[in-house]
């Protein structure tokens, strides 16, 4: 399912949005998420010293 870019991109154009077309390959193809991603905030004094350059 989904498995071209040009079946992406007529979605696309029907309207569907990126996520829920991400979401319909993910699910059509019997893809697993084995582990989310981890989200910070860029703001906080812990992570922006690591950030800077």
């Amino acid at each position: 399912m989904l498995e071209t870019r040009k079946e992406r991109v007529e979605l696309l154009k029907a309207g569907i949005i990126g996520k829920k077309i991400e979401d319909l390959y993910i699910s059509g193809n019997h893809i697993k998420i084995l582990k989310h991603p981890v989200l910070f905030e860029l703001e906080s004094p812990e992570t922006g010293k690591y950030l800077k350059k």
